[in-house]
């Protein structure tokens, strides 16, 4: 409760001998600390320098109107109560002021004795009607946000009535709020959803930060994959006892998932080896981000091992000036790189590598990381070699034959030559 000394109060009459003898009596008997003014020009000044509990306020003033003053002062943001203070015969003028905003009202020829009480007893109940003005507004602007979230919120009661639905949960559930207020949020939920286990919304409906990943079938758009996540209501956050429930609609994250698993999974048993970088300023200076089982065994290099660096670390032993400044001429376009690059492997030996290196870019044609894909073709190499050899040697072997049967003609045209005649 407020002490009687802490409670500042601004007179504002120009009738100096009422002013004094009223400051005097509410200072002694009050216990009240009281600043007076005589003007309405005054009484704003006094505002602007200094906060006061309340406001004793004269009808008639030489510059101004007691009732204009009132309804100035409740335009204001949390502006203090008024008490008018009003002449014989002004009953209809505090009425009047009472109509716009004023708490109370004395007439001069008043008991004065009751002021004090008055006056506590008013800047209590302002202050209690502030508050709870203040706490409806609040109420009022979570209802709306919560009714304007994109995630389906639904709050029940302790019992899991439903006492709160948004937009969002009448759009996702097919179900308006007036349908389904008042009704146990569990059954709702579970029509949505018949493939999920009862205890689940049982766990969401009586537990503090729960959260739950559910497959359901919603109104118009077929099936969703929604994040459930469970929040404890009490009165100290200014809501009634209870729960409240955010859905929030992972569809696209989940298949995005999804689909980077399947992705995975068929990188990770593909025969050739996949390489993915991220960052940097061209390939060379990516980072690298995943490497598959195939790369891994085929270049002798660890997973650990390969993790975070650039491919420029992961082969400066194997490219040559000239190779890199070939890597730097198609890539540094924008272009894919396709071309065979020999890297010493694991075991010491020098392979031979088909490798394909391609931009992936973002909606706005950005790019945002790059895939390489590398076969390993050393003994494809090796068998084109023998089959270039071998042919080398028959043609060899076919000019040798040739060769023969040439000079063979030409002896015997030597040795017999009037067979020509």
């Amino acid at each position: 409760m407020m002490l009687a000394s802490n409670v500042k109060l601004l007179l504002v009459d120009d009738c100096h001998e009422f002013s004094q003898m009223l400051r005097d009596y509410l200072t002694i008997k009050g216990g009240f600390d009281v600043v007076v003014s005589d003007s309405v020009r005054g009484m704003w000044q006094e505002l602007d320098r200094n906060g006061f509990d309340m406001i004793l306020l004269d009808y008639q003033l030489p510059d101004g109107s007691g009732l204009e003053v009132v309804r100035d002062l409740a335009k204001l943001p949390a502006s203090p109560p008024v008490l008018l203070i009003t002449g014989e015969g002004d009953e209809y003028v505090a009425a009047e002021a009472i109509k716009q905003g004023a708490c109370e009202y004395v007439r001069k020829g008043d008991d004065l004795t009751r002021l004090p009480q008055l006056i506590r007893s008013s800047i209590k109940r302002h202050t209690s009607d502030r508050l709870q003005e203040e706490a409806t507004a609040q109420r009022l602007y979570q209802a709306w946000l919560l009714e304007n979230m994109g995630d389906a919120v639904v709050a029940t009661d302790e019992d899991g009535r439903i006492r709160f639905w948004n937009r969002a949960a009448s759009q996702f559930f097919g179900y308006r709020f007036r349908d389904v207020y008042g009704m146990r949020a569990s059954e709702i939920l579970a029509d949505a959803c018949p493939d999920c286990e009862p205890s689940l919304f049982q766990r969401l409906l009586t537990g503090d930060g729960v959260e739950e990943d559910i497959n359901v079938r919603r109104a118009e758009e077929g099936p969703a994959w929604l994040r459930a996540r469970s929040f404890l209501l009490d009165a100290e956050m200014g809501f009634p006892s209870g729960y409240l429930i955010l859905f929030k609609d992972i569809t696209d994250q989940y298949l995005a998932q999804k689909k980077l698993d399947l992705l995975e999974a068929s990188f990770e048993h593909a025969q050739d080896g996949v390489l993915v970088t991220e960052g940097g300023v061209d390939w060379f200076s990516s980072h690298i981000i995943y490497v598959n089982r195939s790369f891994c065994e085929m270049s002798g290099v660890e997973l650990t091992d390969a993790m975070g660096k650039t491919p420029s670390q992961l082969f400066q032993d194997s490219l040559s000036p000239n190779e890199i400044g070939d890597f730097r001429r198609q890539l540094g376009r924008g272009g894919s790189y396709s071309g065979e690059l020999t890297q010493r492997i694991g075991n010491g030996s020098m392979n031979v590598f088909d490798i394909r290196i391609t931009p992936v870019r973002s909606s706005s044609g950005e790019i945002t990381s790059w895939v390489s894909i590398q076969r390993d073709v050393t003994e494809q190499k090796a068998l084109e070699n023998q089959v270039r050899i071998a042919q080398e040697k028959l043609m060899q072997a076919a000019r040798y034959s040739a060769i023969g049967d040439l000079a063979t003609n030409l002896a015997h045209r030597i040795n017999n030559p009037l067979t020509t005649i």
